[in-house]
């Protein structure tokens, strides 16, 4: 485990023929390859670490190979060391004891390039359903998370706004000419549903 990237999270990694041998999976709801442009048609290039989802960048790459860590962040610790600021891993495991974690099912609802850092991420907002008021809305249970966890470690900001979560799946994209817009309008996001006991909810450095 990597000091000062320590967090908690929903884990979205998956084995992959096509990704790194070493690859854990921790969902087998969907393959995140879909979404990926590993034949470079539309991605000019990435950063050294290439693909980070879909079973992450292959051991035979020109990139730097690593497995799988796709994942979509809910808050920073930093590090295990309290010394250093952060907080010990078996305290965190207690104050998920008394937390209310509820079956995790989660809605990818667009793919969109940061315009900032350029990175290709899959996003998970909050949309309410028109027609079903008495219902919650899409992806509810990421910010019913993050409050919590927000509240029990409140030295510890959240990693995002509760509108806007996401799954990184490259850094530092380039895309040929205009493409970007094709390529986001051509990948299909299908619904991913995961069941509470079958899906990590703490997530560690890779």
């Amino acid at each position: 485990m990597i000091d000062g990237q320590v967090f908690l999270g929903l884990s979205l990694s998956r084995q992959s023929k096509q990704g790194h041998l070493s690859s854990k999976t921790h969902q087998l709801s969907f393959d995140l390859n879909s979404l990926l442009d590993r034949e470079y048609i539309y991605v000019a290039s990435t950063s050294d670490d290439g693909w980070l989802a879909g079973g992450g960048e292959p051991m035979d790459s020109y990139k730097l190979a690593s497995p799988d860590s796709a994942h979509i962040e809910l808050l920073r610790i930093g590090t295990f060391k309290r010394e250093w600021g952060g907080i010990p891993q078996k305290e965190i495991l207690q104050i998920m004891d008394d937390m209310l974690i509820p079956q995790i099912t989660v809605l990818p609802t667009s793919l969109q390039q940061n315009e900032k850092t350029q990175d290709l991420e899959l996003h998970f907002e909050m949309t309410s359903t028109p027609n079903k008021k008495k219902e919650l809305p899409t992806n509810w249970q990421l910010q019913f998370l993050q409050k919590q966890l927000a509240n029990k470690l409140e030295h510890y900001p959240p990693s995002t706004n509760e509108s806007s979560f996401y799954c990184t799946l490259a850094r530092n994209v380039q895309f040929h000419s205009s493409k970007v817009s094709l390529y986001t309008r051509q990948k299909r996001i299908p619904f991913l549903s995961f069941p509470f006991l079958s899906f990590p909810f703490l997530s560690f450095p890779f």
